[in-house]
């Protein structure tokens, strides 16, 4: 896989402590040792049950239960997922909140990658040592290994990758840029994920990058030296979904209420401020306004790929798809999901635990997840084993193939087709190819939430984008990125 280019924060080296911060560097450095120390010597036993702690899983058929329970046949164990929140962030907060209290409650942790550096800081984490799984390393592909990664020290191994993908109704025209993406979306409807939350952030910097502005660079935060490409992407984004927010992304006219989130109760939902179920959307109650609505175009992550290749409403008469997937064009933020060991599992257990994550992570449990349940591979062979795939192709890619022994005879149209799984792949390769990836710090939550904070009035038309001082704006995103709460978050 090619390497990816800057897009505002893509260049990030290995954390740089600033000389400012230096003091309190250090101070939260030899604080997360102590807290690694203290740990160890107050180790949890797992009693012979390894507890993984995970978001929901939201793709085709809840796979990685499955998985979890072919470990158990096979090595005779009891290990169990525990599924927290459908929400990353909520998610987050009860892993943090566990390892915080020093909670036996997980012994491992399937993370946000993007909260890995947070985690592995304040010593919640063991680091991942070469010996157990340095000969795993060379497999994965080095972007999504280095994501895993802190202070040059492996602290997690990938699952799973994330990379966003545009869907559109078939027919439809293929935007090849951002401004296209925006043209046609105003005429034929789109949905995103703009809710308060941290799909939001991800869509909202999107935006930004796509109109030619960075946010950051390495550790710096560069805005402000981008005021104006700031404020126009915001009011571009503004100015797009105004016209659709009424009807849940539909294109005015297109009649009738638009579909709601599954919280809408059913009707058109309405704000304070009079703003739509646009604004309310999620991963999955866009694919659902997408699936049942007049939406022409939608920007989601692939586990909805193969929920509507699924369906049979997204088939015609003949069985064609009636979607079309490819890369999300402009700028485009990764994701992705990584198993951590708990800092206070015992030594003597941990092997158990290596064990785990190296089966969940082999070649044959990676296509597993990628054929039955849409998680995008983190292994270099499994992208060329589906997209090199001719009807000639030796080697078994669909679900039922894979899992020929617990699943024999799947029923037709119940799994996706080896060249479904290919069209899958490239479009997930394409789409990791010169994406950007967001801030690797340990205060990236508040920088998160302050940067969507006021990047989300904007686009939803509580305040005008070109209100905004970006200076004093810049300011406060330094403040979250330090650790400091901001005096103002959004001035104008």
């Amino acid at each position: 896989m090619a390497g990816w280019p800057a897009l505002g924060w893509s260049r990030l080296p290995t954390f740089r402590r600033r000389l400012a911060a230096a003091g309190f560097a250090v101070g939260v450095l030899l604080g997360g040792l102590q807290l690694v120390h203290g740990r160890r010597d107050t180790a949890c036993h797992t009693d012979g049950r390894i507890t993984i702690a995970a978001n929901s899983d939201v793709s085709a058929g809840g796979f990685r239960r499955d998985l979890i329970r072919q470990w158990n046949e096979k090595t005779k164990r009891d290990d169990k997922l525990v599924e927290i929140s459908d929400s990353t962030d909520e998610a987050r907060a009860e892993m943090a909140a566990a390892a915080q209290s020093h909670r036996c409650t997980y012994d491992v942790f399937l993370l946000d990658v993007v909260y890995i550096p947070e985690f592995a800081r304040n010593g919640y984490l063991t680091e991942l040592t070469p010996e157990d799984f340095g000969e795993d390393w060379p497999r994965f592909t080095e972007e999504v290994l280095r994501a895993a990664r802190v202070d040059g020290e492996q602290y997690a191994e990938p699952l799973a990758t994330d990379a966003p993908l545009l869907f559109r109704k078939a027919g439809l025209p293929l935007p090849a840029s951002w401004p296209d993406l925006v043209a046609d979306a105003g005429r034929y409807g789109y949905v995103g994920q703009f809710d308060d939350y941290e799909g939001g952030t991800v869509n909202l910097m999107e935006a930004v990058l796509s109109a030619g502005a960075e946010i950051t660079d390495g550790d710096e935060v560069v805005v402000d030296q981008y005021a104006e490409k700031t404020k126009r992407a915001l009011g571009d984004l503004r100015q797009l979904l105004a016209g659709l927010a009424g009807d849940g992304g539909r294109p005015p006219g297109s009649g009738g209420p638009g579909p709601s989130p599954p919280d809408g109760g059913g009707v058109r939902c309405q704000d304070r401020l009079g703003r739509g179920c646009l604004f309310r959307y999620r991963e999955e109650s866009s694919l659902l306004a997408f699936r049942d609505g007049d939406v022409g175009y939608m920007r989601n992550w692939p586990f909805a790929f193969p929920r509507l290749a699924l369906d049979p409403s997204m088939r015609a008469r003949d069985g064609s798809p009636l979607f079309r997937v490819t890369p999300l064009p402009g700028a485009r933020i990764t994701g992705g999901y990584a198993l951590a060991i708990s800092a206070t599992m015992p030594e003597e257990e941990r092997q158990d635990a290596v064990r785990l994550i190296r089966f969940l992570t082999s070649s044959d449990a990676q296509k597993k997840l990628f054929a039955c349940g849409g998680y995008p591979p983190v292994l270099k062979d499994v992208y060329t084993f589906y997209t090199s795939y001719t009807s000639e192709s030796p080697g078994s890619r669909t679900c039922g193939e894979l899992q020929r022994e617990s699943n024999p005879s799947p029923e037709p149209g119940s799994e996706m087709t080896a060249p479904e799984l290919k069209t899958f792949a490239q479009a997930i390769h394409e789409a990791l190819d010169g994406a950007g990836s967001r801030p690797v710090w340990p205060h990236y939550t508040a920088f998160s939430d302050t940067f969507r904070s006021c990047a989300r009035r904007a686009v939803t038309g509580e305040i005008e984008p070109q209100d905004i001082d970006i200076a004093r704006f810049a300011e406060a995103l330094r403040a979250a990125r330090d650790g400091r709460r901001p005096e103002a978050p959004c001035p104008v």
